[in-house]
């Protein structure tokens, strides 16, 4: 089984976040000292580590007080806070080192950990799977306390599997991909009410699913505590919906005993919604942003890659698309209340 969570997390400290093609997360963000000092930084790394640094790749951890400082590695090479507090010196002038991060056999043990709860599948050979009917599950979370999704279903199923010739969606991409051979089509759960998203709403907060800091989140995860938890929240949310999926509902193309794709989806916070405008869209040559505290802005094509990318410095932004193919792009915008992602069409 393969799947994607489509997730908007909004951190006390750490504030936004987006993924580069390569798969390694850099943001320009805003962290906050204990004692209130903003601090303009960058995050980077994957799902088994990431890390916070400044624009010259020093690294910033947080000491046994709460504050955020320069990190260095000790007598066993583990990273530790130095006692050089972020902007309080100019690292480079004190010994410190850029790009303190851990070793990497921490890391391959990281992510053995994480990947141990990855059942192996069975690869299929080449040409295997470019022709036919493929399921794809497509099932809603919402975090605990949170209200269900407000964007229309309508919406959301044209995005997946409008099928018009000149719809722009994952159905349309695939199919003419594949020459008109594969016919990918996405089922929602739980069922949706109409033009009302329902969701799975799990037990615990999205806080529960952040790392652990005693004064800002006394509810996040220790060191190796996050893939059992991310983990069983999408369980959870398998098991919720699992009556409601039809047997009839062919989910293992290939036979091999596995659901072959499950896309989770988490409904970004109605604060990012008012934060910024995008227009026109469709859009044939310039396309404006335009909203208060926009920090950075990308542009990715359905595949994954980039086209523009920029942190911004004002309130307008303009992105010309003229040269750009005609097709589905996704907008991700950071602002300080998060990151949220927009869909895009080049007419």
């Amino acid at each position: 089984m393969s799947f994607h969570i489509i997730e908007f997390y909004a951190s006390k400290d750490i504030k936004n976040i987006v993924f580069e093609d390569d798969g390694i997360k850099i943001s320009a963000n805003l962290s906050q000292q204990t004692d209130g000092q903003v601090i303009e930084c960058f995050a980077s790394g994957d799902e088994f580590y990431n890390y916070v640094h400044d624009a010259n790749g020093f690294t910033f951890v947080k000491d046994k007080d709460g504050y955020y400082c320069y990190a260095m590695h000790d007598r066993q090479g583990e990273v530790v806070a130095s006692p050089f507090r972020v902007n309080a010196v100019d690292p480079a002038t004190v010994g410190l080192q850029p790009y303190v991060k851990i070793s990497e056999k921490a890391y391959m043990q990281r992510r053995q950990e994480r990947e141990q709860h990855i059942q192996p599948v069975k690869r299929p050979a080449d040409g295997e799977l470019n022709h036919g009917r493929y399921n794809n599950l497509v099932v809603f979370i919402r975090f605990a306390g949170d209200t269900y999704h407000g964007t229309a279903f309508s919406t959301v199923d044209s995005m997946f599997n409008a099928n018009n010739y000149d719809a722009v969606s994952l159905h349309n991409y695939f199919h003419h991909a594949s020459c008109n051979q594969l016919d990918l089509r996405s089922y929602f759960f739980p069922i949706p009410d109409g033009e009302t998203i329902l969701s799975y709403e799990d037990d615990y907060p999205k806080e529960y699913y952040m790392p652990y800091d005693p004064v800002t989140n006394p509810l996040g995860y220790q060191e190796g505590e996050n893939a059992d938890r991310e983990f069983s929240m999408l369980e959870r949310a398998i098991y919720y919906v699992a009556d409601q999926v039809s047997d009839t509902l062919d989910l293992d193309y290939n036979h091999d005993g596995n659901v072959d794709n499950v896309v989770f989806g988490i409904e970004k916070t109605a604060a990012q919604d008012d934060a910024f405008v995008v227009y026109p869209n469709p859009v044939s040559d310039m396309l404006t942003l335009q909203g208060e505290g926009i920090l950075y802005v990308r542009l990715v094509t359905i595949t994954g890659a980039c086209v523009y990318e920029s942190a911004v410095k004002h309130n307008d932004v303009k992105i010309d698309m003229t040269a750009l193919p005609q097709e589905l792009y996704f907008l991700s915008v950071m602002t300080k209340d998060g990151v949220s992602v927009e869909k895009v069409v080049k007419e």
